[in-house]
Formats: structure tokens, C-alpha cells, sequence
């Protein structure tokens, strides 16, 4: 079987969709004979090949704001690469823009065509940005319609993939015909609370008696930094903490400015060395995130897996993640509420919240189990009738 992924979020400083893309590799790489193409924007054309393996770097723009981001726009190009390499499978990471050629591919050559909703573009980013500038009636309005016209695209694919039961549930409300869920997993060896340096926290002005909560991820206004930071304010000045947000992004620059005026601030950069940032998570205490529409939380199930409890907003696939036994959630979209949950957390024993959130990611979240899943469903979809007539390949 050969596998297409075409994707926009994937380079240097991806963070989640390049985890589950790079663990797919070697998941393919060291129990499988399957074969494995990666289409992603570049700088320029290029085409590398490493065994089963091959990258094909399309010539793209950067998305205005949203450096280092990539917007692929050239479908011909992207149809000229899938009637290269004829794959069985054709899994788009953000189906918005790649549709028309991968429809295309399909109706010429029978592939399986799926889409993974790694992001719930409709909210996070129509709802939430016309909010800001238009009022709420308008962004539900633009909201409705940016939804409508992802279930039209979705119609079109043979199956959609998601990672977490809240965004199975809400897609399959919104009328998309075949919702699959496929849970991300951990690599537990490389996360686990072991890895805990109280060096690196004191490299980093961090006592072993301080509380050093964290944050991990791209910094973005959907992931609403901005309450992070104005969370830190409202902790009581008697509680010794901090506040370590790792990450590379548009808002790169307020958590700068932030850590510059705020000494219990760190802004750290984009870790792209994973054994290092296990190291970084696994040295903190708590977990903290604003986001209200994580579709997964990968870096949430690795902080779980580091042996840290979360304090999180009670939404999307939060709720799914983040059970009371390992954390709290709280429904007030405000630094307020957050700062108050962190305090309580400390009174109770986050210590033990860890380790029960570190034993629970062992038994459900394994990268083994997903791709077990993922592969199953592009198998299934192969087998049906109207998949016969696959077309010979040509290299």
C-alpha cells in the first residue's frame, strides 16, 4: 500500500501534525512493507527519496502574519505529484485547499481518499477571529457557513478522521457522513516524569521549591496566550511560581515582551530536539492552557505522560483528556478562573493527579494503537468493489 499525505502544517517548528506525520514514517519504516509519500509547501520545488520514503517540497507562500506557515495553492502541481506516484491513499491533513486534485486523482485512479480534522477551522479560526472585530452575531453567522462548506468538502471524502470523542460527536451533529475516530498517541519512554532536571530548572531561575507551570505550543491567538499571561497577574504574590511558555509563533513577541516586565514569565523558544523537550516538560509541575478548541492536545497527553496534572479551559477535546481525577477544568473563559484553579490545585495533591494522568495515558495512548486503527480503516476502504480497477503505477 502506498500512502499520500498532503498537508500545509509541516516543517521545522510544526508541532502536532508533524509528531503524528514523523510517527506515521516510522511507524510504516519498522512494521510494514507499506510505502510512504509526503506532499508539504517550500521554498521551492524539490523531490527527496529515502527507501519507502519520499518528500515532494511544493513552491509556496508564506501565509501573511503566520510565519513560518505555508499555503500550498498550487493544485497543479499537487495533481502533477499524485499522478506521479499513484498512491492507494490519500490523506489530507487540511482539506480547504487541496481538495479539487485529490478528487481529481481519485475519480482517474479509485484511491481512498480521507481528510483528518486536525483543526476545527470554522471556530477557531472564522468564529473566533470575526468575534473579535465584528461581534459575536457575525461570527456565528460566518461560523455556520465556514462549517457548511467544510461538511461539503468532507462529503466528498470516503471517510474523516478525528482524535478525540468531542469532535467526533460535534462533526457527526453537523451532518459529515463518515466520522472515524483515531486517537493520537505518546511515546511514554520519551516522556516520562524520569526525565525531571531540577539543573535545567535552576539554568533557568527556577528553585526546586517553585512551582513552574507550562505551556507548549504554537503561539497563536487560538491558543489565547494573552490569558496566560494575564493569569500570572492575578496569582497570589505569596505563591511561588512561574510560568514557562515554549513555542514559536505570531505572539512569539507578547510573551516576550511579557517575560521582559514579569520575571515569573520564561519565554523559551520552539524545542525542536524531543528528547530535550520531554526534559522541559517533564521538569515542571503543572500543565496550563487557555485553548477552547484543541481538537486532540497532543502536547497535553505529553505533559500526562511526563507525570504533569493540567489546568485547562473546559472545552473541546479538553474534556476528553483531562478526566477530574488528573486535573482541573474550569468553564470561565478567564485569567480569573484559571489563576483561582491553579491556586486549588495546589491545596489538593496535583502530585498524585500526575501520576494517575501518567498511568492512564500508558493504557489508551499509544502510538502503536493509532496506527493499528488508521491503517485498518485505509485497508477496509480498499477492499470495497469500486477500489478494484486500481490503475498500474508508474514511478
Amino acid at each position: 500500500m502506498r500512502i499520500c499525505d498532503v498537508t500545509d502544517a509541516y516543517h521545522a517548528t510544526s508541532g502536532g501534525i508533524r509528531t503524528y506525520i514523523d510517527q506515521k514514517i516510522r511507524c510504516i519504516r519498522s512494521s510494514t512493507d507499506f510505502e510512504h509519500v509526503l506532499v508539504v509547501p517550500a521554498a521551492r520545488d524539490h523531490h527527496e527519496q529515502d527507501g519507502r520514503t519520499q518528500v515532494f517540497g511544493v513552491a509556496s507562500p508564506r501565509i501573511p502574519g503566520c510565519s513560518p506557515y505555508r499555503v500550498m495553492l498550487r493544485h497543479g502541481r499537487i495533481a502533477d505529484i499524485l499522478d506521479r506516484v499513484r498512491p492507494d491513499v490519500i490523506e489530507l491533513g487540511n482539506p480547504y485547499f487541496q481538495p479539487r486534485a485529490a478528487r481529481r486523482f481519485k475519480a482517474r485512479y479509485a484511491a481512498v481518499l480521507a481528510g483528518f480534522y486536525h483543526t476545527d477551522f470554522p471556530r477557531a479560526y472564522v468564529e473566533a477571529t470575526l468575534g473579535r472585530r465584528l461581534g459575536a452575531r457575525v461570527a456565528r453567522s460566518a461560523g455556520k457557513a465556514a462549517s457548511r462548506y467544510a461538511r461539503y468538502v468532507h462529503a466528498n471524502l470516503d471517510f474523516t478522521i478525528v482524535s478525540s470523542p468531542a469532535l467526533e460527536r460535534r462533526l457527526s451533529w453537523l451532518g459529515f457522513p463518515r466520522v472515524e475516530l483515531v486517537p493520537l498517541g505518546v511515546d511514554t519512554e520519551l516522556f516520562h516524569p524520569g526525565k525531571r532536571d531540577f539543573a535545567w530548572r535552576r539554568q533557568h531561575g527556577v528553585l526546586d521549591e517553585d512551582l513552574l507551570l507550562v505551556f507548549a505550543g504554537r503561539l497563536d491567538r487560538e491558543k489565547r496566550i494573552g490569558v496566560l499571561l494575564d493569569m500570572m497577574e492575578r496569582l497570589p504574590p505569596g505563591l511561588p511560581a512561574k510560568l514557562a511558555i515554549l513555542g514559536q509563533g505570531p505572539q512569539a513577541s507578547l510573551v516576550e515582551r511579557a517575560a521582559a516586565e514579569n520575571p515569573r514569565i520564561l519565554a523559551l523558544p520552539f524545542e525542536q530536539d524531543r528528547s530535550r523537550f520531554a526534559r522541559c516538560l517533564a521538569s515542571a509541575d503543572i500543565y496550563v492552557s487557555a485553548a477552547r478548541f484543541e481538537t486532540f492536545g497532543l502536547s497535553v497527553i505529553e505533559a500526562q505522560a511526563s507525570g504533569l496534572p493540567v489546568v485547562g479551559q473546559r472545552a473541546g477535546a479538553m474534556i476528553d483528556r483531562v478526566p477530574p481525577s488528573t486535573g482541573i477544568l474550569v468553564s470561565e473563559p478567564d485569567p480569573e478562573a484559571l489563576a483561582a484553579a491553579v491556586v486549588r490545585i495546589t491545596q489538593d495533591d496535583f502530585r498524585e493527579m500526575g501520576r494517575i494522568a501518567r498511568r492512564l495515558v500508558e493504557t489508551q495512548n499509544t502510538w502503536d494503537r493509532t496506527f493499528t486503527r488508521l491503517f485498518g480503516l485505509y485497508e477496509a476502504g480498499l477492499r470495497t468493489p469500486a477500489r478494484n480497477a486500481h490503475a498500474p503505477r508508474s514511478v
